[in-house]
């Protein structure tokens, strides 16, 4: 079990290490919380140092590193794009009126040109989240698929509008 004194010695190593080797990837900012959950989690998962296999500091390093690169992983993984991602078919806030209602119409009909190519099942998709304002987990409720499987289809059926956009089509 870990007493008072070994406690403070591992809080001081891990942020000597933060400092030192991993700066780059933690702000000062987030230290503390970091150092926090590297405690959390060796006093809760019952992790103990053994001398057999090298100094306490590689084995705090390897924590840490361990850590870093799981919590990376998970934000990843849960990166939800926002209801902006189409923001480049909206229509600027300082264009004249007959020109507004010109441009709304073009980008309505482009908006429906770019995705007439893509599959049934994409649209819907892109439908549901931008002309409903509906979120993944709705989606995946109604359409009883996963939700990161939506959210992957999504990104991809963005980006490939958005290389087909053509912000100027009036003047064309």
């Amino acid at each position: 079990m870990y007493n008072k004194e070994k406690i403070l010695t591992v809080n001081f190593m891990i942020e000597r290490l933060l400092q030192t080797h991993f700066s780059d990837r933690v702000r000062p900012s987030e230290r503390s919380e970091v150092r926090q959950e590297i405690i959390d989690k060796i006093l809760s998962k019952n992790l103990h140092h053994l001398d057999s296999r090298g100094d306490i500091g590689q084995w705090l390093y390897r924590l840490i590193k361990n850590h870093l690169t799981d919590t990376y992983r998970k934000n990843r993984r849960s990166i939800i794009q926002p209801l902006e991602d189409l923001s480049y078919l909206s229509i600027p806030e300082d264009e004249h009126d007959i020109l507004k209602e010109e441009l709304l119409m073009d980008r309505w009909h482009q908006y429906n040109e770019l995705l007439s190519p893509e599959k049934p099942i994409d649209q819907l998709i892109v439908r549901l989240k931008h002309e409903q304002g509906m979120k993944y987990e709705e989606i995946a409720e109604k359409l009883s698929k996963p939700k990161g499987v939506l959210a992957m289809r999504y990104k991809r059926v963005k980006e490939r509008m958005k290389r087909n956009y053509r912000p100027n089509r009036l003047l064309e």
